[in-house]
């Protein structure tokens, strides 16, 4: 996305949508800690359908339990670079807006960091 080839009302407008999901993401703990926990415990399905399958050989419940674990570690490394990239994105757009003489800091807080 070439944020140079958009109006300053569209830069606002993205800043004011990026900040509103960045503070919502940013006050559940709760929730990103589950989702923590769900990325291990994908992982643990993953090692030991693995040595399930090493020890009696390939069933289909632990083929079932590691593809299972592969799709909640797929799911989390993809929520983890979306939060990444919309972060990034965030600091791109409020760069932008300095730039163009625009105020730096939302009104909310400071959510750069």
């Amino acid at each position: 996305m070439d944020l140079k080839t958009l109006t300053d009302e569209e830069l606002i407008e993205m800043r004011k949508k990026l900040d509103a999901w960045l503070v919502k993401h940013q006050s559940s703990k709760w929730g990103n800690r589950f989702w923590q926990f769900t990325a291990l415990a994908g992982a643990y399905a993953v090692i030991d359908g693995l040595f399930n399958s090493i020890q009696s050989g390939v069933t289909a419940p632990n083929a079932f339990e590691m593809a299972l674990g592969f799709i909640i570690m797929f799911s989390w490394y993809r929520g983890d670079k979306r939060i990444k990239s919309n972060t990034s994105l965030l600091k791109s757009v409020n760069d932008e807006i300095s730039l163009r003489g625009e105020s730096t800091q939302p009104d909310s807080q400071d959510v750069t960091g």
